[in-house]
Parts: structure tokens; sequence; C-alpha cells
């Protein structure tokens, strides 16, 4: 996982400087032993910085609770139905 891929369509999110945080290790360590592969520190934040984006995204969605019922629906991809 590049630490520029922010997830979103585009990989060319600016770098902010560099920042001093504390992180609870009991919680990184448990992280860390849920990856399905060996990951920075870097990347591991970021993927969840990305998560807690998606989530709070989710949330809003749900939020609005279908106050745009005459929306079109949105295309979606199905299945080849050849193979």
């Amino acid at each position: 996982m590049s630490s520029h891929w922010n997830g979103f369509g585009d990989n060319t999110s600016k770098q902010i400087p560099q920042r001093k945080t504390v992180i609870d290790q009991a919680l990184y360590q448990r992280a860390l032993a849920v990856a399905d592969q060996p990951v920075e520190e870097r990347d591991l934040i970021n993927a969840a910085l990305r998560a807690f984006i998606a989530r709070q995204a989710q949330f809003r969605l749900a939020g609005m609770g279908g106050t745009a019922p005459d929306l079109p629906d949105v295309p979606r991809r199905r299945p080849d139905e050849s193979a």
C-alpha cells in the first residue's frame, strides 16, 4: 500500500508535516496481529484514517434516511453472465 494513496480515487494527496502522536501500544499491537501481511506503521495509520473517514461517511449517508427519493438508480457492475 502506497503512503500517497488516499483510497478515494486519486493518489495525489499532499503530505502534511510529520506529527508526534501517542498511540495506544496495545491497540497498535492488536492491529498488527490481525493484519493479513506485514504492514508499516505509516501504512497502518493511513489505513485507519481511511477507515474512519469511510465510517463517518456511512453515518452521514444513513442519517439522510432516504431524503432523495427521486434520485435515479446508480449504475452498478453486474457479474459477467457469459462466464
